[in-house]
């Protein structure tokens, strides 16, 4: 009984931590893109 309570919360716990990183790691990224859609529309501006 108290391995069956140990792992379900060991893995509710796992489950969290990867879902922070992928949020973590999604919202990077976007960013990173956010970025460069700027720097090329700050080039276009530029070169006009």
């Amino acid at each position: 009984m108290e391995t069956i309570i140990f792992f379900g919360l060991a893995i509710s716990i796992l489950a969290f931590i990867i879902y922070l990183g992928g949020s973590a790691i999604m919202k990077g990224l976007s960013a990173k893109n956010s970025n460069k859609i700027n720097e090329k529309a700050k080039k276009k501006i530029l070169d006009n």
